[in-house]
Parts: structure tokens; C-alpha cells; sequence
């Protein structure tokens, strides 16, 4: 079936076989993380012109304690509503879960399953409103590119799920390991989750004229400089 982007599942996925790679290469360590796809469905769980994502196994036979349950994205959102075997599912695996999170929409999957009641979460900034809509028992945030509530852990769409997923690496094994991530990967910076989902950064790109866009950025990289100039 159609999926949200492929970066939201492809890029995490990424970000965890690079930080197995890295603590062998730095510490002989065995893998760290060995993430499987489970599915309700046979075939492919997404597909995209020109690549399909293939499940491991269906979800129901997953048994015993699981380290890091995380929901991936969808673009049907009745799909919460409709599919409510899949619903008691999450709310079953999650209890024997060390932490639960979810990427872009997956979070209306654990606003149904009840995971985020009392708490603070957020998705892709154009799915906040109807969250917040649906779910009156939480606290939708659109600001930032992910959020860490009490074990459970919710990002917003694309790449912020790569963002959450070293955030999960730097838990786990560091900082230094998460930076080593980061950088085999070529990623810009490693963000922190409180980063906003609109950044100032690429807000500045918006003007027409280059000399405009060059002031833009760095008035945004040096306020207080800016401030100072401006007095």
C-alpha cells in the first residue's frame, strides 16, 4: 500500500545500522539494535515508485518483552478508527515494551491505543490540528521535531524521525556514539528534539535575492550580534 516518504521508515532504519556499525568498529560490540518490521498484512507493509518495504512477520506473532516499540507512519488517518485489532495490539505490546514511539501519523495510532492520554506528543505539522481534535485527553505540541513524554517518545514527518531515532542512539550509547552516527550518515547537525518543525534556518532560503538570504541566515545564526549592530 502508498506510505507517507520513505525517509520517515527508510531514514531510521539508516540511523540504526549505522550505530551497530559504529560500535563494532569502536568497541567490538555485538549489534545494538536488531530492528524488525511486523506487519498485519502479507507483502509489502509500504510501497513507493520503485521500492517496496517487506514485513518480517505479522505483528500477532510477536511474543515476550520488546525493547523499543516504534509505529511507523500511514497516510489513511480512519485507519486508527477502523482497525481496532490492531489498536488492542499496541495497547498489549506496549505494556511489556521498555519504551513505545511513534513517527509522523503513527502517533494517532497511540493516541487511540490510549498511550499518549495525560501526556505531551506531536506529528507532521499538518496532521497537529486534527490530533488535537480527535485526542482532547493529550497535549499536542507542533513546535518541536520530536518529544519524550515518560517513555514515550513521538516525532513529527520525514526526517525528524531520523532526528528521534538518534535521540534514541544517544540514550542508549551516548552522545559520542550518536555523534559518530550522525556524521557517517553526512548529516548537517545532530537537531535536538525542542528544534522547531518550521526552522528559522530554512524560513531565510524564502527571499529572492541572494545577498538577502545570506543577511537572513546570519542575522539567525548571530542574534545577539545583530542586536547589538542594530542599537
Amino acid at each position: 500500500m502508498p506510505c507517507s516518504e520513505a525517509v520517515d521508515l527508510i531514514g531510521a532504519l539508516d540511523v540504526f545500522f549505522a550505530a551497530n556499525l559504529i560500535l563494532k568498529t569502536t568497541s567490538g560490540r555485538g549489534p545494538g539494535y536488531a530492528p524488525e518490521i511486523v506487519s498485519g498484512q502479507p507483502g509489502a507493509v509500504c510501497a513507493w515508485a520503485g521500492l517496496q518495504l517487506i514485513a518480517d512477520r505479522p505483528y500477532k506473532s510477536v511474543e515476550g518483552p520488546v525493547d523499543t516499540l516504534i509505529v511507523g507512519p500511514f497516510d489513511d488517518l480512519t485507519l486508527p478508527r477502523r482497525d481496532r485489532q490492531l489498536v488492542a495490539w499496541l495497547g498489549r505490546t506496549a505494556r511489556r515494551s521498555r519504551r513505545v514511539a511513534s513517527f509522523c501519523s503513527g502517533a494517532f495510532l497511540l493516541a487511540e491505543a490510549g498511550l499518549l492520554d495525560g501526556r505531551r506528543a506531536t506529528t507532521h505539522w499538518t496532521f497537529c490540528a486534527e490530533l488535537a481534535r480527535r485526542y482532547p485527553h493529550l497535549t499536542v505540541d507542533p513546535e518541536p521535531i520530536y518529544v519524550r513524554d515518560r517513555g514515550v517518545y513521538t516525532s513529527a514527518g520525514s526526517t525528524a524521525s531520523m532526528d528521534l531515532a538518534l535521540g534514541l542512539v544517544e540514550e542508549d550509547f551516548g552522545r559520542r556514539v550518536a555523534h559518530a552516527v550522525a556524521l557517517r550518515l553526512v548529516l548537517f547537525v545532530k537537531r535536538p528534539g525542542d528544534q522547531a518543525q518550521m526552522s528559522v534556518q530554512l524560513s531565510t532560503q524564502l527571499a529572492e535575492r541572494q545577498p538577502l538570504r545570506d543577511l537572513q541566515a546570519w542575522i539567525a545564526d548571530h542574534p545577539a550580534e545583530a542586536t547589538s549592530r542594530r542599537r
